[in-house]
């Protein structure tokens, strides 16, 4: 076993968002390299989650909205997993759906992320946190954008994006 495989081997894995397109496939991935993985989500979503039975791959499972003010929920429940290693991709993720509903997409993608930190910072059994938005964060998108490429983008949907970098 390599040192990449046996640092995931029976890793505790925090993974919100799990329900969607980039969680579902981490879970393949990490499931596959002996992580026992754990779920937050606001709701299963159809598609690799349902399509490929992916609770299965999951100790447990909470279905949460993450951007609400009441986060007793979903302290106990990280507090109780204790991860080591969590994984944000809990967001609204879609560009045209922050056109349409412009408040729900600012309290998903800001909001929640800053819950999952505040409550993050004060599990001690986390190591690293790792939060993933969207090229959309970028000022100039269609460009071959760099970590340090300027920040900006237009509309709801970017901005929350911003906000979260």
């Amino acid at each position: 076993m390599n040192e990449f495989n046996k640092f995931w081997d029976s890793k505790k894995v925090l993974i919100t968002g799990h329900t969607g397109f980039k969680g579902s496939w981490l879970s393949l991935f990490l499931k596959n390299l002996n992580a026992e993985l754990y779920g937050v989500s606001r709701e299963k979503k159809d598609g690799i989650y349902t399509l490929g039975n992916l609770s299965n791959l999951f100790e447990s499972e909470l279905f949460v909205d993450i951007s609400t003010s009441n986060t007793d929920s979903l302290n106990e429940y990280i507090a109780n997993v204790n991860p080591e290693v969590v994984f944000h991709f809990a967001a609204q993720s879609l560009v045209i759906e922050g056109y349409k509903n412009p408040k729900d997409t600012i309290y998903s993608n800001i909001i929640g992320s800053y819950n999952m930190m505040e409550i993050i910072n004060s599990i001690s059994s986390v190591k690293s946190l790792v939060i993933s938005t969207t090229d959309k964060v970028y000022k100039y998108p269609n460009h071959d954008n760099k970590e340090d490429s300027e920040l900006g983008g237009k509309g709801y949907y970017s901005s929350s994006k911003v906000s979260v970098e």
